[in-house]
């Protein structure tokens, strides 16, 4: 899908702030949580996701997307290539 499609279809599911995001290869996010719901669309690479610490790690690709709930606890690690992705904040 394309980029100006995602955002398009982020927005119409009521995120209202949308932008494009890249991560250096093997970047890494420690566990943290955020005050609004996020929604993650890989466009390259892949970027691994651990949620409240408890499920493991998902890994996402090219097309996968995620939702993190607001208040809920996770880590990321970008993969060997880096990672780019088009992240929704719903803060209403």
């Amino acid at each position: 899908m394309e980029k100006e499609k995602i955002i398009e279809k982020l927005k119409g599911e009521g995120y209202d702030e949308v932008y494009e995001w890249e991560d250096k290869p093997d970047a890494h996010y420690s566990a943290h949580k955020h005050n609004f719901d996020t929604k993650l669309v890989i466009l390259e690479g892949e970027l691994s996701i651990e949620i409240q610490m408890v499920y493991g790690k998902k890994i996402l690709r090219p097309g996968e997307e995620m939702v993190i709930p607001k208040e809920t606890f996770h880590a990321a690690w970008a993969g060997p290539t880096g990672c780019k992705y088009i992240v929704g904040e719903k803060h209403k």
